[in-house]
Protein backbone atom coordinates (compact mmCIF):
# COMPACT_ATOMS: atom_id res chain seq x y z
CA UNK A 1 0.00 0.00 0.00
CA UNK A 2 1.12 3.60 -0.64
CA UNK A 3 1.41 3.64 3.23
CA UNK A 4 3.81 1.67 3.07
CA UNK A 5 6.35 3.43 0.94
CA UNK A 6 10.20 2.99 1.78
CA UNK A 7 12.63 5.71 1.23
CA UNK A 8 14.11 3.30 -1.04
CA UNK A 9 16.57 4.65 -4.07
CA UNK A 10 14.19 5.03 -7.25
CA UNK A 11 10.87 5.54 -4.91
CA UNK A 12 8.83 8.25 -6.75
CA UNK A 13 5.79 9.51 -4.89
CA UNK A 14 4.93 11.41 -1.39
CA UNK A 15 7.52 9.62 0.83
CA UNK A 16 10.32 9.02 -1.87
CA UNK A 17 10.39 12.40 -3.42
CA UNK A 18 8.42 14.74 -1.86
CA UNK A 19 8.42 14.83 1.86
CA UNK A 20 12.30 14.76 1.25
CA UNK A 21 12.09 17.59 -0.84
CA UNK A 22 9.97 19.38 1.56
CA UNK A 23 12.37 18.71 4.28
CA UNK A 24 15.26 20.25 2.36
CA UNK A 25 13.37 23.40 1.88
CA UNK A 26 12.38 23.78 5.99
CA UNK A 27 16.01 23.81 6.18
CA UNK A 28 16.02 27.58 4.16
CA UNK A 29 13.23 28.61 5.65
CA UNK A 30 14.41 27.91 9.27
CA UNK A 31 17.51 30.02 8.08
CA UNK A 32 15.78 32.72 6.45
CA UNK A 33 13.03 33.16 9.25
CA UNK A 34 16.15 32.74 12.04
CA UNK A 35 17.69 35.85 10.14
CA UNK A 36 14.93 38.05 9.88
CA UNK A 37 13.69 37.06 13.81
CA UNK A 38 16.90 37.80 15.42
CA UNK A 39 16.59 41.48 15.54
CA UNK A 40 13.32 41.09 17.33
CA UNK A 41 15.02 38.48 20.04
CA UNK A 42 12.66 35.48 18.03
CA UNK A 43 14.63 32.16 17.31
CA UNK A 44 14.02 29.68 14.65
CA UNK A 45 15.16 26.35 14.81
CA UNK A 46 13.89 22.81 12.86
CA UNK A 47 13.71 19.41 14.35
CA UNK A 48 14.40 16.13 12.24
CA UNK A 49 12.87 13.81 15.11
CA UNK A 50 13.04 9.90 15.12
CA UNK A 51 10.25 8.67 16.91
CA UNK A 52 8.14 5.25 16.57
CA UNK A 53 4.83 7.63 16.07
CA UNK A 54 1.67 6.33 13.81
CA UNK A 55 3.14 8.11 10.34
CA UNK A 56 6.85 6.21 11.56
CA UNK A 57 5.24 3.07 13.41
CA UNK A 58 8.30 1.36 11.96
CA UNK A 59 11.07 3.66 13.75
CA UNK A 60 13.35 1.50 15.79
CA UNK A 61 16.76 0.70 17.61
CA UNK A 62 18.14 -2.18 16.25
CA UNK A 63 20.87 -3.79 19.00
CA UNK A 64 22.87 -5.86 18.96
CA UNK A 65 21.34 -9.13 20.11
CA UNK A 66 18.88 -7.84 17.24
CA UNK A 67 16.17 -7.17 19.35
CA UNK A 68 14.07 -4.06 18.13
CA UNK A 69 13.58 -1.34 20.81
CA UNK A 70 11.26 1.59 19.20
CA UNK A 71 12.10 4.92 19.23
CA UNK A 72 10.26 6.46 21.98
CA UNK A 73 8.79 9.85 21.23
CA UNK A 74 9.25 11.35 24.74
CA UNK A 75 13.17 11.16 24.07
CA UNK A 76 12.87 13.66 21.82
CA UNK A 77 10.77 16.05 24.27
CA UNK A 78 13.85 17.24 26.09
CA UNK A 79 14.94 18.44 23.33
CA UNK A 80 12.09 20.52 21.78
CA UNK A 81 11.19 21.97 25.64
CA UNK A 82 15.06 23.73 25.57
CA UNK A 83 14.06 24.67 21.86
CA UNK A 84 10.84 26.70 23.03
CA UNK A 85 12.34 28.25 25.94
CA UNK A 86 13.44 31.72 26.73
CA UNK A 87 17.30 30.01 27.32
CA UNK A 88 17.58 28.20 24.19
CA UNK A 89 21.05 28.86 22.98
CA UNK A 90 20.70 28.86 19.44
CA UNK A 91 18.92 29.91 16.34
CA UNK A 92 18.71 29.24 12.74
CA UNK A 93 20.23 25.47 13.44
CA UNK A 94 18.48 21.89 12.50
CA UNK A 95 18.86 19.87 15.35
CA UNK A 96 18.54 16.01 15.28
CA UNK A 97 16.75 14.73 17.90
CA UNK A 98 16.20 10.50 18.50
CA UNK A 99 16.05 7.77 20.97
CA UNK A 100 17.94 10.09 23.13
CA UNK A 101 20.13 11.79 21.03
CA UNK A 102 20.35 15.23 19.87
CA UNK A 103 22.80 16.53 17.45
CA UNK A 104 23.29 19.28 14.92
CA UNK A 105 22.85 18.70 11.15
CA UNK A 106 24.13 21.71 8.88
CA UNK A 107 25.09 22.43 5.61
CA UNK A 108 28.57 23.47 5.24
CA UNK A 109 31.00 24.74 2.31
CA UNK A 110 34.48 23.49 1.61
CA UNK A 111 37.50 25.76 1.07
CA UNK A 112 36.88 24.80 -2.46
CA UNK A 113 38.74 25.63 -5.79
CA UNK A 114 39.29 29.16 -6.79
CA UNK A 115 40.80 30.11 -10.23
CA UNK A 116 39.88 33.48 -11.69
CA UNK A 117 41.04 32.03 -15.38
CA UNK A 118 38.70 28.87 -14.58
CA UNK A 119 38.72 26.18 -17.05
CA UNK A 120 36.79 22.57 -16.82
CA UNK A 121 40.54 21.09 -17.09
CA UNK A 122 41.65 23.30 -13.98
CA UNK A 123 38.83 22.33 -12.52
CA UNK A 124 38.82 18.55 -13.25
CA UNK A 125 42.72 18.36 -11.62
CA UNK A 126 41.66 20.46 -8.50
CA UNK A 127 38.61 18.50 -7.89
CA UNK A 128 40.03 17.47 -4.49
CA UNK A 129 40.07 20.82 -3.29
CA UNK A 130 36.46 20.99 -4.22
CA UNK A 131 35.48 17.59 -2.35
CA UNK A 132 38.04 18.09 0.36
CA UNK A 133 36.21 18.80 3.83
CA UNK A 134 39.52 19.62 5.11
CA UNK A 135 39.29 23.32 6.87
CA UNK A 136 34.80 23.52 5.80
CA UNK A 137 32.93 26.31 7.10
CA UNK A 138 29.46 26.77 7.83
CA UNK A 139 28.21 30.12 6.52
CA UNK A 140 25.39 31.35 8.08
CA UNK A 141 23.05 32.79 5.50
CA UNK A 142 23.56 32.94 1.26
CA UNK A 143 25.08 36.45 1.48
CA UNK A 144 27.76 34.79 3.84
CA UNK A 145 28.56 32.52 1.49
CA UNK A 146 28.43 35.53 -1.42
CA UNK A 147 30.92 37.20 0.57
CA UNK A 148 33.41 34.33 0.93
CA UNK A 149 33.56 34.37 -2.68
CA UNK A 150 34.28 37.87 -3.55
CA UNK A 151 37.39 37.72 -0.69
CA UNK A 152 38.90 34.54 -2.06
CA UNK A 153 38.70 36.01 -5.65
CA UNK A 154 39.99 39.64 -4.41
CA UNK A 155 42.87 38.03 -2.52
CA UNK A 156 43.68 36.31 -6.43
CA UNK A 157 43.74 39.23 -7.80
CA UNK A 158 45.95 41.14 -5.40
CA UNK A 159 48.29 38.92 -5.87
CA UNK A 160 48.84 39.28 -9.36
Amino acid sequence: SSADMSYATGTAGNLGVSYPTMKAGMIGLTKTLSNFGAEHGIKVNGVAPAAATNMAPRNVTRLPSGAELPLEPSLVSAGIVVLVHECCPVTGEILGMGGGKVDRLFVGATQGYVDIDLTPERLVANWAHVMSLDDFWIPENTKAHADRLRQDRATLLEAD
